[in-house]
């Protein structure tokens, strides 16, 4: 069986899974663990979660809270590639663990998960080296929707893929300068209430974005909030269906990154 396949068996067959979210904006994420709205589309519980890379542990004990509530299946973003402890604990508590991330593995592989999803490790013939910790995650996505039917979905992700891309500042070439151009594209029209609060504090509503918009103008709002402890700010931005509540915390968001 590949990989791919034993990825798709485990998200089918799991009723409840948790995201396990890496990098900087996870510092001060929410406390308790937040119920995603990608729950009510995928017909599952899915519960988000964060770890900054800071404590040493922090992994182990978000995976043993997750077990209690019954959560079987964790996914990580952007995260665990060096994660050989949490792997262990996952599989002493019988949940399944898949690391999606883009980090380098260090001189022990890769930790003993159900599957790792990362193109810089030993043996990975994918051709974009270059892909940031959500374009792998991405490509998760795509794999799971294509399996499903729902490829037609796609599009929908690409703005925010195109942001973290741009963010992360990882080299524009391959697929990463197709996620970028397609994205920003997709920014002048977007859908999201949150995407459109952050679009109009940073004065950039209604028109063509570039490269260098996203990267000096939408992403240090979206970091000051992993500066400042209040990432949980991001999340609720992108989850808010209230467009009254997204101006509010786009506005929140914007005083932060002018008082840092």
């Amino acid at each position: 069986m590949s990989t791919l396949d034993v990825v798709a068996q485990a998200v089918t067959r799991a009723a409840a899974f948790l995201l396990l979210l890496g990098g900087g904006l996870t510092r001060g994420l929410v406390r308790p663990r937040q119920r995603s709205r990608l729950s009510e589309s995928v017909g599952k519980r899915v519960d988000v979660d964060g770890v900054g890379g800071a404590v040493v542990g922090e992994e182990n004990d978000v995976i043993e809270r997750a077990a209690a509530e019954g959560v079987r299946l964790i996914i990580s973003v952007d995260t665990g590639i060096r994660a050989f402890a949490a792997a262990e604990t996952a599989r002493r508590l019988g949940v399944d663990l898949i690391v999606t991330d883009h980090h380098l593995p260090d001189e022990h592989g890769v930790p003993p998960a159900l599957a790792v999803l990362n193109p810089n490790q030993a043996g990975c013939a994918y051709p974009c080296k270059a892909l940031c910790g959500a374009g792998v995650a991405f490509k998760l996505a795509q794999l799971l929707l294509e399996e499903s039917g729902r490829a037609r979905l796609l599009p929908s992700f690409l703005k925010m893929v195109a942001i973290a891309t741009i963010a992360d500042a990882v080299p524009l070439v391959g697929e990463n300068r197709v996620f970028a151009s397609l994205g920003l594209d997709g920014l002048r029209h977007p859908v999201n209430a949150g995407l459109k609060a952050l679009l109009e504090v940073a004065a950039l509503s209604a028109r063509k974005l570039s490269a260098t918009d996203v990267a000096f103008r939408i992403a240090p709002r979206l970091n000051a909030a992993g500066r400042m402890d209040v990432a949980q700010d991001v999340i609720e931005l992108f989850s808010v269906k209230d467009a009254r509540r997204a101006q509010e915390i786009a506005a929140r968001l914007n005083q932060l990154n002018s008082d840092r």
